[in-house]
């Protein structure tokens, strides 16, 4: 631990810390791991939120939040994207497949997305802080 003789030069370290944790912070911060999963499980996709996320407006994003993380707006907003091109196949098959079961229970869902919390928070704080506090202040 180092120990510096003038506090002026000790705050200045201790910003300069602090400053290097919160870019270190906002280089890990690029990627939102998000995963989509059939109800028969027949299919699963991960695939990055970022894009979703980046898009969205901020009530949307802390609907999410306070949803546990979970949605299939998500899924449906990112899959005719270039690089989607499984949770597109999934929800092809959600809808083709189990459509059937879902019609006679209309609270059943075909399909379920859940998003990775602590990286999307990351993200956010990195991309979107005023988001970011708002989330923690519902918390």
């Amino acid at each position: 631990m180092r120990k510096l003789c003038n506090p002026q030069l000790e705050a200045a370290a201790t910003e300069i810390e602090a400053l290097c944790c919160r870019l270190s912070v906002i280089e890990s911060a690029t990627m939102i791991h998000a995963q989509c999963h059939t109800a028969d499980e027949k299919m699963n996709v991960m695939f990055d939120a970022a894009p979703w996320f980046s898009e969205a407006d901020a009530e949307s994003i802390i609907r999410l939040a306070r949803q546990g993380w979970s949605t299939r707006v998500i899924a449906d907003a990112l899959q005719q994207r270039p690089g989607y091109e499984r949770l597109r196949e999934l929800l092809q098959y959600a809808t083709e497949r189990l459509q059937e079961e879902s019609l006679e229970d209309p609270t059943w869902s075909a399909f379920e997305c859940t998003v990775t919390g602590p990286e999307a928070l990351a993200w956010l704080e990195a991309h979107r802080p005023a988001v970011a506090a708002k989330i923690r202040e519902a918390g």
